[in-house]
């Protein structure tokens, strides 16, 4: 019997990678990027990558 499955998820975070500016009240702030990796599985084990975001 083989056991398939996905949604089995990783996360990378790249930390900040653009200081931008509020137009409103001029505060700075970093924006952060972070990678999610939802993988097909094989026996639990993740096996291809199905879909990448990037948030």
């Amino acid at each position: 019997m083989i056991i398939i499955g996905w949604g089995f998820k990783t996360s990378k975070n790249y930390g900040p990678v653009r200081k931008i500016q509020c137009n409103n009240c001029n505060n700075e702030a970093n924006w952060y990027l972070q990678k999610m990796t939802i993988w097909f599985t094989l026996f639990f084990i993740p096996v291809i990558p199905y879909r990448i975001n990037y948030f």
